[in-house]
């Protein structure tokens, strides 16, 4: 036999330190051949670990023990390094209970002042000033001609796409929009405009814009229910049982006399009837315009007053039609210019961000400089080599990759330009090395988990003498409720979540038989199986087989990857490299 020995030193960085173990992976259940391994290793403790359970046992040179802590990290250690590189924790099954190891990654944690480079009450005023030149037409005199020259403003323009292209940082849009689409602030004032009136200068988000309403199409914005009856032929027909085109006639007719007996009903009449995709909403099709829907529907809603009920025929079936909004379609032309610093700010904020970087170089106190220039440290711990997102400077890779290269040393400083603008100066305050977690790193973790076993022992305790469910509601603390269709290849409960052990449980039941309270991943369960529908006789399974193997065959690049990954010593350099 031969067995593939690590040893670990536990509790320390440095070799021929720490709290020695030996560990060994293997399936091997002889005590004695354990123990003479243990005696010839003559280590405090050697680890042996099945990874089919994941069951660990330790022995000494002398005997087997029922715990040991340093060996029990020594073996999460070697599994985490050369046999799953990708876990984040092992759960080992001990004779002391289960033992959970969490892995962490080499993190940093930083801090740093933030320049934002923002517009300043200057910038705006000169931005709104700016438009407002751009509404009239002016006179400008020219020095190449010696003459004056009229520019026609947004008002006179002739060519408003030129106007626009010239003048704007958003190029001309000629489509015509419903009052919904435009800012709610200003929607009303720009669809009560007179064709070729300006509005503005106005703020709308992140810019400045002056308005001119070009035309208005009153009434071309249309919202309207329907209910569709389909037959075999229709177009994107999708019946599950056949109909002829007679017979849907005489279906829309029958519900077409219903809806304008009962137009308030006409929603649960879609609900109940309908073949469209838009049954679910009642009919509701939402505002539309012409070149949307079909030629034929499009002509009733238009010429049709709001309310009323009418029945169409297209392509797609017949359609019993409720007409049920209108609105104006509004041709707007905007001058849009985006609200940014001027460049007098952007070098003032480039200044103080150096100028602060310098300084704290300089004194060797990144906090003390801030405070006395009534700047705020950020901090930022934990990041990771692969993070891209830092709390409240977004996607930064730049920063990232900072903290982990071989030259930033613990206390550095530097100024980094962000990707929306801006400075930050970071300071790079520690730098955890990776390996086991430490108790108060997973505190909070394993306290929720501790926390859920307590509910679950409570509840147990409390109510395991209660044989039935109607014993657990008899004073109004549960409510019995029913779950249909659960099968084990997708074991979940509706309204709870994935429960495996609580679903195989169910099938091992026979019909009108209760289980005993069961512990679940979202809670307590006591079940009673109603009914258990067997699985249907295939018959002929080549079929059946065939599409498993596909099904295996699909899987078989990423369970090779698991397989090297399992056997190599893989050493993840991707954050070098973005």
């Amino acid at each position: 036999m031969k067995l593939d020995v690590y040893f670990v030193d536990a509790f320390t960085s440095e070799i021929f330190s720490g709290n020695p173990a030996a560990v060994i992976f293997s399936d091997i259940d002889d005590e004695v051949l354990m123990q003479k391994i243990a005696a010839e290793n003559n280590l405090s403790e050697t680890a042996f670990v099945d990874l089919s359970n994941n069951n660990i046992r330790w022995f000494s040179p002398a005997c087997e023990v029922n715990l040991c802590g340093h060996a029990t990290l020594a073996s999460a250690f070697v599994y985490f390094n050369y046999f799953d590189t990708t876990k984040e924790s092992i759960a080992f099954s001990s004779a002391s209970g289960e033992l959970k190891v969490y892995k962490k990654d080499e993190l940093g944690n930083i801090q740093y002042v933030l320049f934002d480079d923002e517009a300043t009450e200057s910038d705006i005023t000169d931005i709104r000033l700016r438009l407002e030149s751009l509404i009239d037409q002016r006179i400008s005199y020219n020095n190449v001609s010696k003459l004056t020259d009229t520019i026609p403003g947004l008002k006179t323009t002739v060519n408003l796409s030129d106007f626009i292209e010239d003048n704007s940082d958003i190029l001309f849009d000629s489509i015509y929009k419903p009052k919904g689409s435009l800012n709610n602030d200003y929607a009303e004032i720009l669809f009560g405009l007179k064709k070729g009136d300006v509005f503005g200068p106005y703020r709308d988000k992140e810019f400045y814009k002056i308005s001119k309403l070009v035309d208005l199409k009153e009434n071309a914005s249309i919202r309207a229910s329907h209910i569709l009856i389909s037959y075999d032929d229709a177009t994107r027909s999708q019946l599950e049982s056949p109909r002829t085109k007679k017979e849907a006639r005489s279906i829309a007719n029958k519900l077409y006399r219903q809806a304008r007996r009962n137009p308030n009903n006409f929603d649960q009449l879609a609900k109940e009837n309908s073949d469209g995709p838009s049954k679910n909403t009642g009919g509701d099709l939402g505002f539309f315009q012409e070149g949307q829907m079909a030629q034929e529907f499009f002509n009733f809603c238009n010429k049709s007053r709001v309310g009323r009920i009418g029945l169409v025929e297209t392509e797609f079936g017949f359609h019993i039609i409720k007409v049920t909004d209108k609105d104006d379609l509004a041709l707007i032309a905007d001058v849009s210019k985006k609200i940014v610093p001027s460049e007098k700010t952007s070098n003032e904020i480039f200044r103080k961000a150096t100028q602060f970087e310098m300084d704290s170089k300089k004194e060797k106190n990144f906090e003390e400089t801030a405070k006395s220039k009534n700047y705020n440290p950020i901090p930022v711990v934990n990041i990771g080599k692969l993070e891209e997102v830092l709390p409240g400077l977004f996607r930064q890779r730049s920063i990232v990759k900072w903290v982990f290269e071989d030259d930033t040393k613990i206390k550095d400083i530097k100024k980094f330009n962000l990707n929306d603008g801006g400075y930050a100066v970071v300071q790079l305050i520690s730098r955890n090395p990776e390996g086991i977690s430490t108790v108060d790193e997973v505190r909070d973790e394993v306290t929720k988990i501790l926390s859920k076993k307590k509910k679950i022992e409570i509840i147990k305790k409390r109510f395991e003498s209660k044989s039935s469910l109607e014993a657990l509601i008899e004073n109004n603390e549960f409510l019995i409720e029913t779950a249909t269709a659960v099968n084990q290849q997708n074991p979940t409960i509706p309204g709870y979540g994935n429960e495996p052990y609580v679903i195989g449980a169910a099938f091992s039941l026979n019909e009108n038989q209760t289980s005993n309270l069961l512990e679940g991943n979202s809670g307590v369960y006591k079940i009673f199986l109603i009914k258990k529908n067997q699985a249907i006789d295939i018959g002929n399974y080549q079929n059946f087989g065939l599409s498993v193997r596909d099904s295996k065959d699909q899987n078989i690049p990423e369970s090779v990857f698991k397989a090297l990954n399992s056997v190599s010593k893989i050493e993840d350099n991707r954050a070098l490299y973005y």
